[in-house]
This record gives C-alpha cells, structure tokens and sequence, in this order.
C-alpha cells in the first residue's frame, strides 16, 4: 500500500461517516524516510485544510504559526522561515507550501495519531483512537523514520504502551528512547510536551533543543568509544576477529521491551528482536571504534538497521534490529 492509499482509505473513516462530520481529515507530510516523525494526537478545525471547501495539500497545522514557532525554536526548522509566517487570516497556499518544503528539507515527517478532525480541542474518543491506530502503523511502516517524537503522553502511551511522566523524564535532560510497538519495526519513540493549545509551547522548544543538543542516538562519548548491544554472533570471538580484526570483552547488560526473534532468509536464520514490553533481552555491550561500528553495519547487511536503545545499566548503546 502506497501512503496515497491509505490516506485515501482514511478518508472513508467509518466514525466521521457515522457522525456526520464535515471537517476533512488531515493527513501527514514531509521526507522520505526522515530522521524524525512528529506524531500529535489529532487535529481540529483551527487546520485550514479541514474546511470542506478547502483545495489541497493537508497536513497539520497549515495555517497555525505558534506550532511552526515551536519547531524552529526547538531547532528543527528555519527560525526566519517562522518568523514571517502570518496570522491564520493571512496565511495563503505560498505558506503551506513553504512549511511543507521545511518539512522535507529538514528531513521531518508530521502526522497525528488520529486523523478525523474536531471543531473543539478535547481527546477523540477511545474507540476512535483505537480504530485508528492501525492506520499510524501502516503509516509508519510506510514512512520509515529513524525516530519518531511523541508529542504529549497520549501519544506515547500509544506507541510505547506505557505511561510517562513528562516533567520527570525531562528533568536533567533527556532519557533513553523507548521502542514503539505498534509497527512491528522498533522505531524509538521519544516524548515530548504539547506544542500549543492544552501543552506548554516553551517546554516543547526546550526539550526538542535537549534532543537536539544530545542527539539521540549519540555519535559516540568522549572517550571516542561507540557502544553496541550485541545478542547473535558478534558476541562470538571468531566472528570478532573476522569483522573487528580483534576480539572484544563485553559487558553483560539487558535490553528491556524487547525479546529474541529469528529472521529467515534465504541461505539462513539469523538471530533477531522484535518489540514486547513484556520481555527483555540479554546480551553483551562491545566498546567499538567508529570503523569498527561501520564494520559491524556491513557485517549485518541491509536485512537489519541500527537503533538506539536505552539498557538496565542506565548506558545508551547501539542495536540492530530487523527492518
């Protein structure tokens, strides 16, 4: 399925029908497989795209500057850009098309968990978030993002399948993703306060500049060392000297909302995790340098990706994961 189509399939949303509903839903926009997805909760009728008069492009908050205002002071995208977006009475299709190209340029993709939109600003009711939310997961396995930002516990509860405590979590700066667990691919989710409306706008640019700053997954500590969670074969000494040239000691540790798996291809299966927030996965932490981490990526082939993670230890560290 394209992204075309399954926007298209939200778009017969079964619970809008039912209701009556004439505001348009609102569907995603940005990069190709970006660094990071903005997933919000849902939209309402302060979206221009959702009047049913409305010709074009729709995507969240064509026609709200405060959220564009809030992405650029979190660093994400161009502040001057920001700056000269209008009011929403003065906002035209120059500006959607602006914003969207910010989107592609910064390798984002913006989205919410629900697509049908409201003329007020409370939650969707639970069974129209539970209704839609196979629609994010085949989003997401459609897009492709390294990361994905929750904004609000809402939406992180949805794709991590636990709580969090927003000012805890953010306090010190920012923690170890979780995986999200409704796509079947693991991507880290990471959330965040609300951008506007119910949320605190400058707690939103604050934590997205502590993301930024810590750049999640790190490119490595100072003592030059990149940290990888190994749990198949490169534990094993023999396959250490032939990727690494060396053999590694690691340090045992264990990877929680996650257990073991097999991937089957042609000539083998290979050891493999999938997202269980139930289960975890033990296995060992390998200080590597930068050469020897891209030795590794080639080791694992394009069958798998590599994810950060946060393990029991308090360590961030690198895994591979199936695609």
């Amino acid at each position: 399925m394209s992204l075309e189509k399954l926007y298209r399939k939200i778009d017969r949303c079964r619970f809008c029908r039912e209701e009556a509903n004439p505001l348009r839903h609102i569907h995603g926009a940005g990069a190709e497989r970006p660094r990071l997805m903005l997933v919000l909760v849902n939209p309402t009728a302060r979206n221009l795209s959702s009047d049913p008069a409305y010709d074009g492009p729709r995507f969240p908050f064509i026609g709200v500057r405060q959220f564009w205002r809030v992405l650029a002071e979190g660093g994400l995208i161009d502040k001057e850009v920001a700056r000269h977006l209008p009011a929403r009475a003065g906002w035209t299709g120059e500006h959607t098309e602006l914003v969207r190209r910010e989107l592609v340029r910064n390798k984002l993709y913006l989205t919410n968990l629900v697509k049908c939109c409201y003329g007020h600003s409370a939650y969707p009711r639970p069974e129209v978030i539970a209704g839609q939310l196979k629609f994010l997961a085949e989003e997401i396995r459609l897009v492709r993002p390294e990361r994905i930002i929750a904004f609000g516990g809402l939406v992180f509860k949805m794709l991590a399948g636990k709580n969090v405590k927003l000012s805890e979590y953010w306090c010190g700066g920012p923690r170890a993703t979780s995986p999200e667990t409704i796509s079947g691919r693991g991507i880290p989710v990471t959330p965040c306060f609300f951008p506007i409306g119910r949320g605190s706008p400058k707690k939103a640019s604050a934590a997205l500049r502590a993301f930024a700053a810590k750049k999640l997954p790190p490119k490595g500590r100072a003592d030059g060392k990149e940290y990888l969670f190994a749990y198949g074969w490169l534990r094993k000494p023999n396959v250490q000297l032939e990727v690494f040239g060396r053999r590694i000691a690691g340090t045992g540790d264990v990877l929680a909302g996650w257990r073991p798996s097999v991937l089957k291809l042609p000539d083998r299966k290979y050891a493999a995790i999938v997202p269980d927030p139930k289960n975890e996965v033990r296995g060992q932490v390998l200080a590597l340098t930068a050469a020897e981490l891209r030795a590794a990526d080639e080791y694992e082939t394009e069958a798998y990706r590599r994810a950060a993670v946060g393990l029991k230890s308090g360590r961030r560290a690198w895994v591979y994961v199936r695609r």
